[in-house]
């Protein structure tokens, strides 16, 4: 009788790290299977990654991503603190320079980033590459921006003539709901007797009966106001009417 042999269990072996020559092939690789790999309203479409599962390739691509756009914006960050000094070259892995060349990153990942060239200007690649980016994006970290300002001549200065306007009346309500005005500059100024005191009719003062003063005071205010303006428009058109009179003699003469 043939013997069994139980096989050995192996020690699963960890997964080693991805070196640059992988990370610069994977790149490359899901950039021409991208639809395979990342395809739309489908998960469950393989991966071309040989010993590379998909879940790590799918892993290892979004975290890549990541730390490269936080790369950028790091750069940015210190170019900006560089304060118009000398310029600070970003450097990139083959791997890094692969995954902008090839269009992987989505423009909303760069938006903003001042790190992308936007001309064929040299002068404005700060990357050692020096080469066209994703999108139009700029690369240059320059921003020799001059502000201009245009002296404006004074204008020559109209006086106006001072008209003396007479002091709006402040009003007050009394004990007795009756209202009195006073032409001061005072605080306006109002006495509402509380709940437990009793109108001089006999009735208690209730909420309902305190809005109704309040509002008949407010209608009071608003009838003198444009009492106000009204008198205010008649000088001002008895001042139009002096001037005017006051042209015509000039030019008489």
């Amino acid at each position: 009788m043939a013997s069994f042999e139980y096989p050995i269990p192996t020690k699963k072996r960890k997964q080693a790290t991805f070196t640059e020559d992988e990370l610069v092939v994977m790149v490359t690789e899901v950039a021409e299977r991208k639809q395979v790999i990342f395809p739309d309203g489908s998960c469950q479409a393989g991966s071309r990654a040989g010993r590379r599962s998909e879940q790590d390739v799918r892993k290892t691509f979004g975290d890549y991503c990541s730390s490269l756009k936080n790369k950028i914006a790091k750069h940015r960050s210190e170019v900006k603190k560089t304060g118009g000094g000398p310029e600070v070259k970003l450097l990139l892995k083959p791997s890094e320079e692969a995954l902008l060349n090839l269009g992987l990153l989505e423009r909303e990942a760069i938006e903003g980033l001042s790190d992308f060239p936007d001309s064929e200007d040299p002068d404005l690649s700060v990357i050692g590459t020096g080469r066209r980016d994703i999108g139009g994006a700029s690369t240059s970290c320059r921003h020799d921006t001059v502000w201009e300002t245009e002296e404006v001549p004074n204008e020559a200065e109209v006086v106006l003539p001072c008209i003396d306007i007479p002091p709006f009346p402040v009003y007050t309500l009394t004990d007795d709901h009756h209202y009195a005005a006073r032409d001061n500059r005072q605080e306006f100024s109002s006495h509402i007797p509380s709940n437990s005191a009793s109108h001089p009719s006999g009735r208690p003062v209730t909420p309902s009966s305190s809005r109704l003063a309040n509002h008949q005071i407010l209608v009071e205010i608003q009838r003198d106001i444009y009492v106000e303006v009204r008198n205010a428009a008649t000088s001002l058109r008895s001042i139009a009417s002096s001037l005017s009179t006051l042209v015509e003699h000039i030019l008489e003469k």
